[in-house]
């Protein structure tokens, strides 16, 4: 699968800064790092570029990612900390070596627990959705010679193939329309040969307006499907009553047909409607995410059907430190699930450092990565200057976090895909409220984490929380990081 394979390089922390833990680096864009180099590729050849967003199998036990050199773009293929180059632009088409005239490449891709992964492409002026099952390569849709499935003499449109997704058994799914139709029966979700949604005829059930509004488009960068192929999600615009004025986007978060949020319309206890749904995914278990802003300013992230953080909220249970907009409107910019029912939430925070306002935080219980975290490489020493949108993907107990790098002057240097072991012990345990700094705020933590019989007191790992818990915080504290 991979046509070379390379080791990764590990991060260290700075003495003093209290870090999550220590990540491994596995790709980065800076130019001369050994982490820049394309597997594979020609002597010299480095990343000059990768998508902000990895993806994952649903159990996280593949991954993949879209990157490249200024010579040929690459899919990244990888289990764990391993990962070699599955396929390049100058490759010929393996669905068609015919087709040797070069592959463009489209940022999102799917992959499933068997190492098969999709994508789009156009080659030879043919939009394809091409698919590999670890072994074999096929075309699976193939621009204006693919019907739409069930409906004789309509075809897919070759401009429009777009949001690839898979399941565990080998079924593609993608957003599309045919040019066949009306242009309100058009548009389609499809997976495998199953349509499983079309403008102008789904009617998603539960629609917080009170409407039976008939779908009338599919966001095509919202879309998903769980490893099983039993839930589907995307973001949709319904038709909009007559009751609304002309040009209003009623955007509508639907789960297998049914509506779970929509804009113009209050959320849960709020009063203010949400004006704007910024990121919808799915995981590959079935867990739907979403992160929206209301009328009122008031930004949010809702896990099935719940909300698990929110602008003035602590990061995280027990946390002096709040989320909050000041460093970027729209507060979050992390929201995905995990094959075990994990969540992460990325958001910029009241945080008194601007260094250090940026955190992703897992399960509400502990931040994984924060602005201001140091990277070594290679000798050298990065500092995580931001995280890109929609920037993480679960593995199996772990995580990955693309992150931007500043050198020690604070110039931007380049980006870095981040491995971060969900079972490593932190670099810094005393640091209980993840803020970057050992101090009173940790120590008062801890007695209310104590006092309540929190897990996260039990210090020694015992299984009971009790005194000597109790004395080993106050060692870990006294010895700072």
């Amino acid at each position: 699968m991979f046509k070379r394979v390379i080791a990764p390089a590990v991060l260290a922390s700075a003495a003093g800064l209290a870090v999550a833990q220590e990540p491994t680096v596995l790709i980065t864009t800076v130019p001369g790092l050994t982490t820049s180099a394309i597997p594979g590729g020609a002597a010299g050849e480095e990343f000059s570029n990768f998508a902000e967003r990895p993806f994952a199998s649903p159990s996280g036990n593949y991954w993949i990612v879209k990157g490249g050199s200024n010579a040929a773009q690459t899919y990244t293929v990888g289990q764990g900390v391993s990962f070699g180059t599955a396929l390049r632009s100058d490759d010929p088409a393996p669905w068609n070596p015919a087709f040797n005239v070069g592959i463009t490449f489209i940022n999102d891709v799917a992959i499933n627990d068997n190492g098969g992964w999709n994508f789009v492409t156009t080659v030879a002026n043919t939009l394809t959705l091409a698919r590999t099952d670890g072994t074999d390569w096929f075309a699976d849709v193939e621009g204006e010679t693919t019907h739409v499935p069930g409906l004789p003499g309509v075809f897919v449109a070759n401009f429009f193939i777009q949001k690839p997704v898979l399941t565990n058994d080998g079924r593609s799914g993608y957003t599309t329309l045919s040019l066949d139709l009306p242009a309100a029966t058009r548009n389609f979700l499809i997976l495998g040969d199953q349509i499983l949604s079309q403008s102008g005829v789904n009617v998603p059930t539960n629609q917080p307006s009170g409407e039976q509004d008939t779908i009338k488009a599919n966001a095509v960068s919202a879309f998903g499907v769980s490893g099983d192929g039993n839930t589907w999600m995307t973001e949709a615009r319904l038709r909009i009553p007559g009751n609304f004025p002309s040009g209003t986007q009623l955007r509508t978060v639907v789960v297998n047909n049914d509506a779970k949020m929509q804009t113009l319309h209050p959320f849960g206890t709020f009063a203010s409607p949400i004006v704007s749904i910024h990121n919808t995914t799915l995981s590959g278990v079935g867990d739907w995410l979403a992160r929206a802003s209301n009328d009122d300013g008031h930004d949010f992230v809702v896990r099935n059907g719940d909300i698990i953080a929110q602008r003035g909220a602590p990061i995280f249970d027990g946390a002096t430190e709040l989320f909050d907009d000041g460093p970027f409107a729209a507060t979050f910019f992390v929201n995905v699930g995990g094959p075990d029912g994990d969540y992460l939430v990325g958001g910029t925070t009241d945080n008194a450092d601007s260094a250090l306002n940026s955190v992703i935080v897992l399960n509400n219980e502990r931040v994984i990565a924060r602005r201001g975290d140091a990277v070594s490489i290679d000798g050298q020493t990065f500092t995580i200057s931001s995280f890109a949108n929609n920037s993480a993907a679960f593995l199996d107990d772990a995580v990955l976090i693309v992150a931007n790098l500043s050198d020690a002057a604070g110039t931007s240097v380049g980006s870095a895909l981040l491995h971060y072991d969900l079972d490593a012990a932190p670099t810094c345990p005393a640091d209980l409220n993840g803020d970057g700094v050992v101090d009173a705020d940790d120590f008062f933590l801890f007695l209310s984490l104590f006092a309540s019989g929190d897990s996260r007191a039990d210090i020694n790992g015992d299984g009971v929380i009790d005194a000597d818990d109790f004395f080993a915080y106050l060692s870990l504290f006294a010895a700072g990081c």
